[in-house]
């Protein structure tokens, strides 16, 4: 990359673009081999003349095999030379987002000149995806609620509506939006995946079970969707069905650390006595998830049953401590183990604190698979 800056800066001859190597840069993609890819990126922004299409295709390509740096670059290069068209613009800002620079992407919208309808209702939502991961909420929802107005058959649009209805806790209104993209698309996985989270963050099980297995139907390969039917079928109390769904799941290939709480939790619930081999899985699951509190809580109860109180008291520690000081029913397990351990004083300390501790408001594993939902992908 310094070596191209410096060949654009010291003027070196530069050669045009020829259209074949679209035709190059689909082959290196299919083979997946990055290193070519970025060698006829750079090959492309040092090449003049360049025309608009061979740019934004060359971008495209690039930013749907997720190799958004590259992208960037190619998007960059476009709306320099061709500063009023709209699209290169847009893909710009989109791959910043997906860079996490979304301060640069913002800048990058607000230069955009609409001249159709479509274009500006796709800024309104890209700012509303813009807005959403800097925070800002409410103006993103307002955003993209009239972009998704605008264009009610846009697929994306009602999931990313729906999926920040969601983060912030308007659960009525994603299922709506979820509803309503579905009207358009049917079998979508995607709609009917961000369908059944909602319906599962509502205590509608059964109905968020029939909706994920549907999208696992669609796409059987879809992860989240293996990981929401067993989280949700566990929350519905079938632990064996749970533990078996979670267990396929697993030696299919999906490490899914949520997926390891769940087949670890269902097999104690269950009784199990393969002591070593689920604090081996909620080990695995911690270790990806470190504020996971029913991750540490499920361990305690292995280590209890293997008589090992030091640690099912660390874990629970862990958890009063440093994670969830207000969850009562730690400290109530606590008080148990402490009791257990002679230590009377401890015991009546924990025994005082849950009974200050006002009813549970939240259910811990219902809020984990808020988190497993909601979480940026990798």
């Amino acid at each position: 990359m310094a070596a191209l800056c410096c060949a654009l800066l010291c003027g070196l001859t530069l050669h045009a673009a020829s259209p074949g190597i679209l035709a190059s840069l689909d082959n290196a993609l299919t083979r997946g081999d990055a290193l070519a890819a970025h060698a006829l990126t750079a090959e492309l922004i040092a090449a003049s003349p360049v025309s608009y299409d061979i740019l934004l295709g060359a971008g495209v390509r690039l930013a749907q095999h997720d190799l958004f740096q590259d992208a960037s670059l190619v998007f960059a290069r476009c709306v320099n030379l061709y500063p009023a068209a709209f699209e290169a613009r847009h893909n710009l800002a989109l791959t910043l987002v997906a860079l996490n620079r979304s301060r640069e992407a913002l800048e990058t919208l607000a230069g955009a000149t609409t001249s159709t309808a479509s274009e500006r209702i796709a800024a309104l939502h890209l700012m509303g995806v813009i807005q959403a991961s800097l925070g800002d909420t409410a103006q993103a929802e307002s955003n993209l609620a009239a972009a998704l107005e605008g264009a009610p058959g846009a697929e994306n649009y009602a999931s990313d509506l729906g999926l920040l209805e969601l983060r912030i806790g308007a659960y009525g209104k994603a299922l709506r939006t979820f509803q309503t993209g579905l009207e358009h698309h049917p079998n979508s996985p995607y709609l009917l995946l961000g369908l059944s989270a909602g319906q599962a963050l509502q205590g509608l099980y059964h109905e968020s079970i029939a909706s994920s297995a549907l999208a696992l139907k669609n796409d059987p390969s879809m992860s989240l969707a293996q990981l929401l039917v067993a989280f949700t079928t566990y929350l519905s109390g079938d632990f064996e069905k749970a533990r078996t769904l979670s267990g396929a799941a697993l030696r299919a290939g999906n490490t899914d650390p949520y997926l390891r709480f769940v087949h670890a939790s269902s097999a104690l619930h269950l009784n199990a006595h393969e002591y070593d081999d689920l604090i081996l899985e909620l080990d695995q699951a911690i270790g990806a998830l470190p504020r996971c509190v029913p991750c540490y809580v499920a361990r305690s109860k292995a280590y209890q049953e293997q008589g090992k109180l030091p640690r099912a008291i660390a874990d629970l520690e862990v958890v009063t401590n440093r994670l969830d000081s207000t969850f009562g029913q730690a400290w109530y397990r606590l008080a148990a183990l402490y009791k257990k351990a002679d230590n009377a004083p401890a015991a009546d300390a924990a025994s005082a604190r849950f009974h200050e501790l006002k009813q549970e408001q939240i259910n811990r594993d219902a809020d984990l698979l808020r988190q497993a939902m909601l979480r940026k992908p990798e």
